[in-house]
C-alpha cells in the first residue's frame, strides 16, 4: 500500500526545488548585470583618474606663473599703473 502523504510531499518538494532553481537563475542574471556595471564603473574611475592627472599637470605648470605674478616687482608695476590710471581720470 502506497503512502498517500508521499505524493503530496513530493509535489511540495518539487515546487520548492523549482523555486530554488528560479531564484538561482535570477541571481545569476543579477550577478552578471552587477559585473557589467562594475566594469563600467572601473572604466569611469580610470577616466576620472586620468583627468585628475591632467589637472595636476596643468596646476604644476601654472604654479610658477602664479608665483611670478605675485612677485613684488610686478605688484609695484601694477600699483604704479593703477596710480597713473587714477591720476588720468
Amino acid at each position: 500500500m502506497a503512502d498517500p502523504v508521499t505524493p503530496c510531499l513530493q509535489a511540495t518538494l518539487d515546487k520548492i526545488l523549482g523555486a530554488i532553481e528560479d531564484t538561482k537563475t535570477t541571481l545569476q542574471g543579477d550577478i552578471g548585470q552587477v559585473s557589467v556595471e562594475v566594469s563600467l564603473l572601473r572604466a569611469d574611475h580610470q577616466k576620472l583618474a586620468d583627468r585628475v592627472q591632467e589637472a595636476e599637470t596643468v596646476l604644476a605648470e601654472l604654479l610658477p606663473v602664479q608665483q611670478e605674478l605675485k612677485s613684488p616687482v610686478l605688484n609695484a608695476g601694477r600699483r604704479t599703473q593703477k596710480a597713473v590710471i587714477a591720476e588720468t581720470m
